[in-house]
């Protein structure tokens, strides 16, 4: 049986501000992640320290929407939000090779896309 996917977008957005120290090394910091229902969808932005490789995938039974942050680790203190729009819940862990993943809990099966752009002086935004 065919599901009909909803045409709900989870747009990520990944907020690129460049740390000298921790780019030098070669490595990605995530800061800050927030998440915000929009018309026709729902946002949700990663506050990196500075831009990385990343890979986005949809998984079913449950629906989640997946990110894999290449050479990222988590800042201290750092706070999930709760859900909103069609995010009902995140998490995050770590994978092999110093890969972080982004694991969004979805209310439904929905499109995701990334999309980067320049993010004034300090970056850019996935």
């Amino acid at each position: 049986m065919i599901k009909k996917a909803f045409q709900i977008g989870v747009v990520a957005s990944v907020l690129a501000a460049l740390n000298p120290a921790w780019a030098a090394s070669g490595g990605t910091e995530l800061r800050g992640i927030r998440v915000s229902a929009i018309p026709g969808g729902t946002r949700v932005t990663l506050d990196l320290s500075a831009a990385t490789r990343e890979k986005l995938f949809t998984l079913e039974h449950p629906d989640r929407a997946v990110i894999d942050l290449g050479r990222t680790r988590v800042a201290g203190g750092l706070r999930l939000p709760l859900g909103a729009g069609v995010v009902s819940g995140l998490r995050i862990g770590t994978q092999p090779g110093g890969t972080l993943r982004v694991v969004m809990q979805l209310t439904s099966p929905s499109a995701a896309r990334t999309v980067w752009t320049q993010s004034g002086r300090s970056g850019r935004k996935l």
